[in-house]
């Protein structure tokens, strides 16, 4: 196959974990550069289901505290009504992620890109869905590894972070279709390798606040969950290289925040990808991607209960399959589905994904 080095690319998939729509998440890239004088314009959807419960094991939270609104105390160690050094969360949110994405090729080898998102905080229905896959491969949702799920009812919406004895996010309202930072992408491929070398470049992305209302507490508080008010940016290294019909992906970025929110002051992300290619037009994604923390690593870590601090500063390894289709015609199609198998507490459960595009 001609171009060997480069193939259809990486699923260009950003951090899901509701927490980080704030912020700058960098997404796998492909080496190849879109062309001199080239454009191109794409749909990416993305629905996710996240549930986490940091006092699953404790059962503080039930039907009965959500309803009544939980409080910092509801985070309390259970037996001396204490706070508990570090983080803890209770989150229960289906996210609808959508990305209208512009690239146009400024050379042969230097690239420009917008990103413009439009972000969906609910209940969903995705709940049963998940579940009932914990149930067939032998999961017991009343367990850890079930992320105790049924000890609350199913499609809620609340989204609730704590450190110690403050609430970081306490949010019960959905959110419908709100805009999220811009983000500007420049790339640079530097070489196109050769038999021996892989392809290689260069990229870095900027996140600009949006100018926003905060007219209502509601606005205000849709605001702090989408956006960070501040300039973040990041730098990634891509790689790939061609063995016959596979090529592999690599990549490393880093994206330093403005403003961290009391999370971490930078977000890493790697990931590999194996490209099987059916041939020019089509390939099989299998794609594996580690993910840092958003939230920072506690030094005293006394009397954590459950999994606490220890699970939740950990970066997780997250597992993408996926199908890409670019014609000879210009029109791009691509599906995956997302699968956190770390289970940490600090990420997404599970998305599946598509995008539609053309070049032209």
């Amino acid at each position: 196959m001609a171009e060997t080095n480069y193939g259809l690319g990486p699923i260009e998939v950003r951090d899901q974990f509701p927490i980080t729509f704030r912020f700058l998440s960098m997404t796998p890239g492909n080496t190849k550069p879109i062309g001199d004088g080239v454009a191109s314009l794409s749909y990416h959807f993305v629905v996710t289901n996240t549930f986490l419960n940091s006092q699953g094991a404790s059962k503080q939270i039930d039907d009965s505290t959500l309803e009544a609104g939980l409080e910092p105390s509801d985070f309390y160690d259970k037996k001396t009504g204490k706070p508990v050094p570090g983080y803890h969360n209770y989150i229960d949110v289906e996210s609808h992620y959508q990305r209208l994405s512009w690239k146009y090729g400024l050379s042969e080898n230097l690239e420009f890109g917008l990103n413009l998102s439009f972000i969906s905080l609910i209940g969903g229905t995705f709940d049963h869905t998940i579940e009932e896959v914990h149930r067939l491969v032998g999961i017991d949702n009343a367990t850890e590894f079930g992320a105790y799920r049924s000890n609350t009812k199913r499609d809620q919406y609340h989204f609730f972070v704590a450190l110690e004895d403050k609430f970081l996010v306490a949010s019960e309202e959905e959110i419908y279709t709100a805009p999220a930072d811009p983000v500007l992408d420049f790339k640079w491929t530097l070489t196109a390798g050769n038999d021996f070398l892989p392809a290689i470049a260069l990229k870095t992305s900027v996140k600009f606040p949006l100018s926003r209302s905060s007219d209502t507490p509601e606005e205000e508080a849709t605001n702090e969950i989408l956006s960070n008010g501040k300039v973040d940016w990041g730098m990634a290294a891509l790689f790939s290289k061609g063995f016959q019909y596979w090529i592999i992906h690599l990549g490393w970025s880093k994206s330093r925040l403005g403003e961290n929110d009391g999370f971490v002051s930078e977000l890493d992300n790697r990931y590999v990808t194996f490209e099987l290619r059916h041939s020019e037009e089509a390939s099989t994604l299998f794609q594996f991607m580690s993910i840092g923390s958003v939230y920072p690593e506690i030094e005293d870590i006394s009397g954590v209960h459950d999994r606490g601090n220890v699970s939740l500063s950990r970066e997780t390894e997250v597992l993408v399959l996926g199908y890409k289709y670019h014609s000879s015609s210009g029109w791009t199609g691509n599906i995956g589905f997302v699968e956190d198998f770390s289970q940490f507490s600090n990420q997404t459960d599970a998305s599946l994904l598509f995008e539609i595009g053309v070049t032209f």
